[in-house]
């Protein structure tokens, strides 16, 4: 039985559309089941056309998504969107989100801040780190409103 490799610790910043999209290509490359909470909706603002090409290589990897959302109308826009699509799961909380994403996949946490001007992504590599995200998601999971 192969053991999974452990990562080495490590910050990226990741600057612009290309460094997002970098991230984005990294969570089908690593394929393990996404979770994700902040600004729902600004990718497609941010990347356009780009993000339906990404969600095509999502579902045919079969890479699962849970995404918690605000319930502002166009995060809730977004929220209709993805749960028509397979392998994904949404819930809501009328908890405020600033125009930032938080990402996590594979022993790795992805911030993403979506600024029209100048977005950019913080990949932070570190199973501490991911575990006390996944712990916190988690709990903001079992509180969320099923969508």
């Amino acid at each position: 039985m192969e053991q999974e490799k452990i990562m080495p610790e490590s910050i990226e910043i990741l600057e612009g559309e290309n460094g997002i999209k970098v991230i984005m290509d990294d969570i089908i490359k690593v394929g393990k089941e996404w979770r994700a909470f902040g600004s729902s909706g600004k990718a497609i603002e941010i990347l356009g056309d780009w993000v339906d090409y990404w969600e095509e290589e999502r579902q045919k990897n079969e890479i699962k998504l849970r995404a918690i959302i605000d319930t502002s109308p166009k995060s809730m826009e977004r929220g209709n969107e993805l749960m028509r699509m397979k392998n994904t799961e949404v819930r809501c909380t009328n908890d405020c989100f600033h125009p930032s994403s938080t990402w996590i996949y594979g022993g790795r946490i992805a911030i993403i801040v979506w600024s029209k001007s100048n977005p950019f992504a913080i990949k932070i590599t570190s199973e501490e780190v991911v575990k006390s995200y996944m712990d916190y998601f988690e709990i903001l999971w079992e509180s969320a409103r099923k969508f």
